[in-house]
């Protein structure tokens, strides 16, 4: 199902989709030429200026022209500039310019009433400076919730952190009634596709201001649709407008959490009405919660800095004791060290033609085939996965009787000291927001595949994975590694 589904909406040419929203008017200039391409329908409506008087125009016969804006703009793709009460004839209004490929996307919105105005520093300063106090993940993730519901307009506001194979869990919520309905239930990776996921590595958030709304023509001078990579008025693939209105949400503002240069996570806000968010107000939503990245980010690599240094003198006193093991015991005392510092079924150490082994009898065959097979394939020095079936698609690894493993090698020469961790498959119950395997519709007319229609709690225990492994596993892992390295080049092993 996630495959048919994401191939699906891959295929949707989501940055030329031909229509905006209507809550902005929409201009783009050829860089080449500095002509007026394309305009929207409604710059009538929003600026009183009728399409015509703009499409085909060069932009030194429009007297309002930002020209210190477009002066302004970067070269580099994703660029953009803003200015806030922008006067065009009698009215003022919020502009935004967008570096495009052969372009500039200009966006032109109506004011709206501030939410909160001047926001911004204090809440930055109170909650998200150099000392937060909080000692947990999920007090920072409470508080940015609490903090953006506290101060947008939305019912609802979700922390949703993508897993390493793109399925998501919402990890905090905040409501305006206090319900708790999403929370630790999590999405399918196709729920949020590729596709998706690729543009907000394009745009620092996306809103989508209601899903009843009719979308706005563009008229063209070229006869090509505008590409909208590059734009908050993109207009919405109808699989995510059905995909909302089943979550009963008509308003949607998300921003992308980007830690490491990574997608970690996304903040989505939904209101059940219609809310309009002034385009101060969302800058200022976007730059807490890169604030918000910042500050975790230290906070991180303090926690990891924590457990490097506790594991450093762990492994000093490992490799204290090994130097005095002789080399025919070394595979044994390395599979006892191992051994304590795992939670884990089975452990194999081989060291030339030493090896060690501990763990169920039926395994050790497999492990020694496993062992050939990670050589033949060329794989990872070091790598960790809670399901080898799926991670290392090959025969040995699809009928292996182990999920769980940690794979310490590429420690020259080839016939060195390689390390295996193992855990049998364990039952996990996952809780999912709707049930990830409902049956593929497609509409008769439309040919568009529909999205989940119940969000309801739907429980789903599988027993074809281990326990993942933690972040300080796999730190560990990392350092016995650099260890053994080491110890190689001495020729103490």
């Amino acid at each position: 199902m996630d495959n048919i589904s994401e191939i699906n909406c891959n295929a949707e040419t989501l940055c030329l989709t031909g229509p905006v929203q209507s809550f902005g008017a929409y201009m783009r200039l050829d860089t080449d030429s500095y002509v007026i391409t394309h305009v929207s329908e409604n710059v009538q409506e929003i600026l009183n200026i009728s399409p015509d008087t703009l499409l085909g125009v060069s932009v030194n016969q429009i007297a309002w022209f930002p020209y210190d804006m477009l002066f302004a703009l970067g070269q580099n793709l994703r660029e953009r500039v803003h200015v806030f009460e922008y006067k065009i004839n009698d009215g003022l209004y919020n502009l935004q310019l967008f570096r495009s490929s052969g372009g500039v996307n200009i966006e032109i919105e109506s004011l709206f009433e501030p939410t909160a105005p001047n926001w911004l520093p204090a809440s930055q300063t109170q909650h998200f400076g150099s000392n937060t106090g909080a000692r947990e993940e999920r007090e920072y993730y409470d508080q940015l919730v609490n903090l953006l519901k506290s101060i947008l307009p939305f019912f609802r506001v979700l922390l949703y952190k993508f897993s390493e194979s793109w399925d998501g869990e919402v990890v905090a919520e905040a409501s305006e009634d206090g319900s708790q309905i999403y929370n630790k239930l999590s999405f399918p990776a196709s729920d949020i596709p590729a596709a998706v996921r690729s543009l907000y590595f394009e745009n620092s958030s996306r809103y989508i201001n209601d899903t009843l709304a009719e979308n706005i023509a563009i008229r063209t001078a070229t006869g090509v649709m505008p590409d909208l990579t590059h734009s908050v008025l993109r207009s919405v693939s109808p699989v995510h407008l059905q995909y909302l209105s089943n979550m009963n949400v008509r308003t949607s503002f998300s921003i992308p959490l980007m830690i490491k240069g990574k997608l970690w996570g996304l903040i989505s806000c939904h209101s059940p009405v219609p809310v309009n968010i002034d385009m101060r107000d969302r800058m200022d939503a976007e730059r807490l919660v890169k604030s918000f990245c910042a500050v975790f980010s230290v906070f991180n690599a303090g926690k990891n800095l924590k457990w490097l240094r506790g594991i450093d003198e762990k492994v000093a006193g490992i490799k204290n004791r090994l130097k005095e093991t002789i080399k025919e015991n070394f595979p044994q005392q390395l599979l006892s060290v191992l051994e304590a510092q795992y939670d884990c079924t089975a452990v194999y150490v081989r060291c030339h033609e030493h090896e060690a082994w501990h763990g169920p009898a039926e395994w050790r065959s497999f492990v020694r085939l496993f062992d050939r097979e990670m050589h033949e394939t060329g794989s990872e020095p070091l790598i960790h996965t809670s399901n080898i079936a799926l991670f290392h698609n090959q025969p040995v690894s699809r009928t292996a009787p182990f999920r769980g493993v940690i794979a310490i090698r590429g420690i020259v020469p080839e016939d060195g000291v390689r390390c295996y961790i193992l855990r049998r498959a364990a039952v996990q119950v996952n809780k999912w927001a709707g049930n990830p395997y409902r049956k593929i519709k497609i509409d008769a007319v439309t040919k568009i595949l529909t999205p989940e229609r119940s969000f309801k709690k739907w429980s789903e225990t599988k027993g074809d994975s281990a326990e993942p492994w933690s972040e300080y596993d796999v730190l560990f892992a990392q350092k016995i590694r650099l260890m053994l390295i080491a110890e190689m080049k001495e020729g103490t092993i």
